[in-house]
């Protein structure tokens, strides 16, 4: 099996990024407005799994005890 690829140009350098993993990527952006009014953004392919996270405490050292979010 041929794996098709496509070449991204970075500065002088070229990398090579696999189609299969470009289309496998199913990210969310994901913004939290904390308890305090500071706002936390972050990147999941699970948001709600992430979200529960958050408020269990066992998401990011900045989140925690700044609950709840909006």
């Amino acid at each position: 099996m041929k794996l098709r690829s496509r070449g991204i140009k970075k500065g002088a350098n070229q990398i090579t990024i696999p189609y299969d993993f470009i289309n496998s990527m199913n990210w969310t952006v994901y913004i939290l407005e904390c308890a305090n009014g500071s706002l936390y953004t972050g990147i999941t392919k699970d948001l709600t799994r992430r979200i529960t996270e958050h408020e269990t405490g066992k998401g990011a050292c900045y989140t925690a005890g700044r609950s709840p979010y909006r």
